[in-house]
């Protein structure tokens, strides 16, 4: 039996097991390999039962999910707000440089005008 074949066999197997059925054959010594696979699997499913939990479990696990899904949401939530409040920032003090500019070079026409300076005069060439 070659290996894919051993993998069909024992696929097989496992789901009459999981079925509640058995597969009875017999191999006849033709593969070890395979026989011993699903002798294996015939102890895994006698070792293994079904098991319900305590409801008590249950509920405090669907609790903590709930929590750390929470905590993981408004973890998202903060770091979107320091972004947010960042680019606020920087856009605040863009404009608080431009109207300083602004303010500084009316100031300076300001004190130019009064210290009577004036504009040249554009020369037009005739």
């Amino acid at each position: 039996m070659d290996e894919k074949d051993t993998i069909e066999l024992v696929n097989q197997h496992a789901e009459a097991l999981n079925r509640g059925q058995g597969l009875d054959f017999e191999l006849g010594g033709r593969d070890v390999q395979a026989s011993q696979l699903l002798l294996v699997a015939n102890r895994v499913k006698s070792a293994l039962r079904p098991v319900t939990p305590k409801m008590t479990f249950v509920r405090d696990l669907k609790q903590q999910l709930l929590e750390e899904a929470q905590q993981i949401k408004s973890e998202r939530q903060q770091h979107w707000l320091v972004l947010a409040a960042g680019l606020g920032g920087l856009v605040y003090g863009l404009g608080v440089l431009a109207v300083g500019y602004r303010t500084s070079i009316w100031m300076l026409g300001l004190v130019a005008v009064a210290m009577g300076w004036k504009k040249r005069q554009t020369v037009v060439a005739k």
